[in-house]
């Protein structure tokens, strides 16, 4: 859905659009929003209020019960598209602090896994007359180390439609934790691109060397 009213685009900025989150996944009450949120009744039926007057929520049903009958809401659609020209300056400043996490990300995998324990580089000259950097790691000496994974990779050799597969399945696998609710924050980051390394000649195999690594 494509937004034509600044208010409405202002709603679904960094902050105020964290609240409209349960009404995207499914169809809900105010109170079972609230729960899941962890707000006040009160404040989550305000921003509801604004929500159906700007046209982003929309309620699909009512359930009678005894007293007052609770209404069902949901919004009015999976995604929205919002023009750059409803946007302002301070608009988009807030939405580039929005990046502002994957500094801490980064901070906190320094701060647990500075340095790999590397015993040894071995440099060799492989079949196909590349150099291959191949890395002996010792085992961890620090089993306190909260990192849990750090996966660096260039050795994918993949057409697009097969890159376009392997981000769906990772998005799959993402979004399989993405509604648990733990104890603990985890941040990840994930970038798969093309690179400009040059691809091996037809018939050749990536990585035949022993204990190469990428």
């Amino acid at each position: 859905m494509e937004l034509t009213d600044p208010q409405a685009a202002a709603m679904l900025l960094p902050g105020p659009a964290q609240l409209l989150k349960p009404f995207l996944r499914e169809e809900t009450t105010i109170a079972r929003a609230a729960r899941e949120l962890g707000v006040p009744l009160g404040a989550l039926h305000y921003r509801v209020t604004q929500w159906c007057r700007a046209g982003l929520l929309e309620v699909v049903r009512v359930e009678p019960r005894r007293g007052r009958p609770v209404r069902v809401y949901r919004a009015v659609s999976r995604s929205f598209v919002i023009p750059a020209a409803l946007l302002g300056t301070a608009d988009l400043a807030r939405l580039t602090a929005g990046h502002s996490w994957e500094e801490e990300v980064r901070a906190a995998a320094a701060r647990h896994d500075p340095l790999p324990d590397l015993d040894a580089v071995r440099v060799y000259l492989t079949a196909r007359g590349n150099l291959e950097w191949a890395f002996d790691l010792a085992p961890r000496r620090n089993p306190a180390r909260e990192l849990l994974i750090r996966l660096r990779d260039a050795s994918l050799f993949l057409d697009p439609a097969d890159a376009e597969a392997f981000a769906g399945e990772l998005l799959a696998l993402h979004d399989r934790y993405r509604l648990k609710r733990g104890a603990r924050r985890y941040g990840l980051l994930l970038d798969l691109v093309p690179l400009d390394r040059p691809v091996d000649p037809p018939g050749e195999v990536p990585g035949e060397a022993p204990g190469a690594a990428p």
